[in-house]
């Protein structure tokens, strides 16, 4: 990557300024999957076949949604759960308890758990789809994009006003 904001900040930048390649492959992929995400019945079994994928001390690295995140949207009825892998939600989402238990069975050990998407995040997400719904993607990103250098002051946001995170983070290595 020959740009200087790249040079001067690091990987990070492209988050930044919007890499058109990050942005052109999410679109592909958007196009490509029936909802835009992965959602399988047997999670078990999928980070067990990536584990199998991974030589010994190599990472997964992985997001998922935090499952509490929706009680302070709806409480407890959350609605119903699609049986099939249709698109739509199979579950609610993830503890990192839920998720380091997944890694364990598949021969991973949990290495770093954290909370990713606050309150900022989920704002620009609920904007941007809010605008490719009513007007385009192409103009929905133009107007996310310089919004997007809020996103700093996510963690903080979210922890003063006491509001729940979109997603986990996790990193997970392959046992020797």
């Amino acid at each position: 990557m020959n740009n200087i904001l790249v040079k001067l900040i690091g990987y990070p930048a492209t988050l930044i300024h919007g890499d058109p390649a990050v942005f052109d492959r999410w679109m592909w992929l958007r196009q490509n999957l029936k909802s835009g995400n992965l959602r399988t019945l047997d999670d078990e079994k999928l980070v067990k076949n990536i584990s199998n994928l991974l030589k010994p001390g190599g990472k997964l690295l992985l997001t998922a949604p935090y499952k509490h995140y929706y009680k302070h949207l709806v409480g407890d009825d959350k609605g119903s759960l699609s049986i099939y892998e249709d698109g739509g939600h199979v579950r609610w989402g993830y503890t990192h308890e839920e998720m380091e238990n997944i890694f364990n069975k598949a021969g991973l050990v949990m290495k770093k758990k954290e909370y990713v998407s606050g309150i900022i995040s989920q704002l620009l997400i609920a904007l941007y789809r809010r605008l490719v719904i009513n007007v385009n993607h192409k103009v929905a990103w133009l107007v996310i994009l310089p919004l997007r250098l809020l996103v700093v002051f996510d963690p903080f946001i979210t922890k003063l006003f006491n509001l729940s995170h979109l997603s986990i983070a996790v990193v997970g290595i392959k046992k020797l």
